[in-house]
């Protein structure tokens, strides 16, 4: 359980505690590879997920998002859309099979994607 001391502040002055359960967020996306360096960024409030992102670093040398972490993350949130998706249509009686089938694609898309960077990574090889 990781607790926030600060929890969030509205521009009135009101607050309100925030408790946050990563262990049951792991759980509900089934272990997708992207969370834990998504989750971990922002339980710790982590500035290294920012370090893949920068377009200018040090001594001006151009950096670029590292495509296996950025497609990890966008599988994260695509499943995450899908569940969210799924609730919200089960609990008003709605289909949602239709949108979770391209939600689907989508995720095979990206998953070949990254399949894609890794084998450049190891230059074209399995």
């Amino acid at each position: 359980m990781i607790e926030s001391k600060y929890g969030i502040s509205w521009p009135d002055g009101r607050t309100e505690q925030l408790t946050l359960n990563i262990t049951d967020q792991a759980k509900a996306v089934g272990g997708l590879p992207g969370f834990y360096r998504l989750s971990s960024g922002l339980a710790h409030s982590g500035p290294w997920m920012l370090d893949d992102l920068p377009m200018a670093g040090p001594g001006g040398k151009e950096h670029a998002a590292d495509p296996v972490n950025v497609g990890g993350m966008v599988d994260v949130m695509i499943a995450v859309c899908m569940r969210a998706t799924e609730v919200h249509a089960r609990y008003y009686g709605h289909d949602f099979v239709t949108y979770n089938n391209q939600a689907k694609r989508y995720r095979k898309a990206v998953e070949d994607a990254i399949a894609r960077a890794m084998r450049d990574r190891r230059g074209g090889q399995n």
